[in-house]
């Protein structure tokens, strides 16, 4: 990135992914995402919502959300 280049304006967080109920796995990543959100670690609060996400079948799409 150059100065000249126009600033990257990245959007809005991303709502955490709700889990189905009754899922043991979704559960447990929930319990893991609660954590690193406690002790500031994004990226592991992201990557807790991707696999809750990519776990079961989607009903809605991304975009849908």
């Amino acid at each position: 990135m150059t100065k000249t280049d126009p600033m990257v304006e990245l959007g809005f967080p991303i709502e955490d992914a709700k889990p189905p109920e009754g899922c043991e796995v979704c559960r447990e990543l929930v319990v893991q995402r609660e954590a690193a959100a406690e002790r500031g670690d994004a990226t592991k609060v992201i990557d807790c919502n991707v696999e809750i996400r990519s776990h079961h079948e989607p009903t809605v799409t991304w975009a849908e959300q």
